[in-house]
C-alpha cells in the first residue's frame, strides 16, 4: 500500500508516551478527498508493559496544543498490552460525515503502563485489510 505522506499522523511513534500524533492534518489542504478517507491505527512494533493503550481519532477547529480541547470522534477503548502484538489493528474507521469533522484531524495516544512499542496511524482512501 502506498501512503500519501501528507496523511500520515504517526510513523513508528512511541506508544509509551501520552499525547498527540506526530502530525495533525489540516482538512482544508486535503479538500473534498476527506469525505472518502479511513482512519487506520496499527501496532508497528509489539508493545510491552503491564497496562493498556487507547488510540483516539480527534478533531478541532483550531490546531490547539491542549488535548482536552479536542473532540473525540472515535476511540479504540483501552486495549490490554497482551493484545498489542506486531500488526495489531486498533481499527479502520471511515471518517464521519463532513459536518462532524472539524478543520483539524489528529490522533491521541493514551497509554497506561506501556513501556515500549511503536504505532503507525494514518488516513487512507484504500485501507489494506490483509496485514
Amino acid at each position: 500500500m502506498i501512503l500519501d505522506k501528507n496523511l500520515i499522523l504517526s510513523d513508528a511513534q512511541e506508544a509509551k508516551t501520552a499525547g498527540f500524533s506526530q502530525n495533525i492534518i489540516d482538512t482544508v489542504e486535503v479538500g473534498d478527498a476527506v469525505n472518502e478517507l479511513y482512519f487506520v491505527a496499527y501496532v508497528e512494533t509489539e508493545c510491552a508493559g503491564t497496562g493498556s493503550l487507547e488510540v483516539k481519532l480527534i478533531t478541532n477547529d483550531e490546531n490547539d496544543t491542549t488535548i482536552g480541547n479536542w473532540e473525540t470522534l472515535w476511540s479504540s477503548g483501552a486495549v490490554p498490552v497482551a493484545n498489542l502484538k506486531d500488526k495489531y489493528c486498533f481499527g479502520m474507521i471511515r471518517l464521519p460525515k463532513p459536518e462532524k469533522v472539524k478543520r483539524y484531524i489528529g490522533a491521541e495516544i493514551a497509554p497506561t503502563g506501556i513501556t515500549s512499542g511503536k504505532l503507525d496511524i494514518y488516513l487512507t482512501d484504500n485501507p489494506q485489510t490483509n496485514i
